[in-house]
């Protein structure tokens, strides 16, 4: 197992080990107790594309009559059978988190037919969203400059957006409950209550990122060839206005136009009583 890069700036293990216990102690025979604990890291990929198929399950533009001539639209018409990529998404995901959880029993034999019961449980959860999403989109295509395998869009008529969120979660809950059990030859009974106690917090730029951030590219003249089922092989950015070319992946060639900060903090509380009794007749 070695470090690989990401999700944030340093590198870090990717499969990480983790572990359980139990201890059952029949202490005396009236009196026994067990312990049990878990602990697991796992890091979990969120990977994903989206493609855009104008004329097979998206729509195209209709004509539009311009000085009294009728003009293709942006997203000229094209049969189901000869659709053409307009739009691509890809998404770099991934959610590593802990989990740590603790329990112990303990019952006590007060007579022959009556029990109690004490049962504590504790749970703690810490995760990390890393989410980054870039978007080609060509928003005007010239008749005869698109087919199912290649889509050239018009001059600057094509954008590309890069969003990303991130937040750091975490949260705990405990849960401590007491229960008298009775088990005659005539009556049974059972009476108890328990306490529940959750928290959940979710921190982002004290962490040292931003919830989202957006960043915008527009006015570019956008190409994609070698087109498959599952993506185009080649897409080729240029300038709108001069025509050189852009590199879609580095931020020197976007403008952030939007950061949020959102950190949150939440908390329940629950409490809960309960009994039954029952006769045989």
């Amino acid at each position: 197992m070695y470090k690989t890069p990401g999700p944030t700036r340093d590198e870090t293990y990717k499969i990480r080990p983790g572990f359980d216990f139990s201890y059952v102690v029949p202490v005396k025979k009236r009196f026994g107790f067990t312990v049990s604990g878990t602990n697991s890291s796992q890091y979990t990929l969120q990977d994903y594309f989206s493609n855009t198929w104008r004329g097979a399950g998206n729509t195209t533009s209709a004509p539009v009559v311009v000085a009294g001539e009728t003009v293709p639209g942006a997203l000229p018409d094209t049969s189901p059978d000869k659709p053409y990529l307009s739009n691509f998404s890809i998404s770099d995901g991934n959610f590593p988190s802990i989990r740590n959880s603790l329990g112990t029993t303990a019952d006590f034999k007060l007579t022959r037919n009556d029990m109690i019961s004490f049962s504590f449980q504790y749970a703690q959860l810490y995760s990390d969203f890393n989410n980054r999403t870039q978007t080609f989109t060509i928003a005007r295509v010239l008749p005869g400059q698109f087919d199912a395998r290649t889509v050239n869009g018009d001059v600057g008529q094509g954008s590309m957006l890069r969003n990303t969120s991130a937040a750091e979660k975490s949260g705990t809950a405990y849960t401590p409950s007491l229960i008298w059990r009775h088990n005659g030859p005539t009556w049974k009974a059972d009476f108890g209550g328990s306490y529940c106690h959750a928290t959940n917090h979710y921190r982002d730029i004290d962490k040292g990122y931003f919830r989202t951030t957006s960043a915008h590219r527009t006015d570019v003249t956008m190409a994609f060839n070698e087109i498959t089922a599952t993506r185009p092989g080649i897409i080729t950015v240029r300038d709108g206005a001069c025509g050189l070319l852009v590199d879609p992946y580095s931020l020197t060639d976007y403008v952030i136009n939007l950061e949020t900060s959102t950190p949150t903090d939440g908390a329940d509380l629950q409490r809960g009583l309960k009994g039954n009794l029952a006769r045989d007749f």
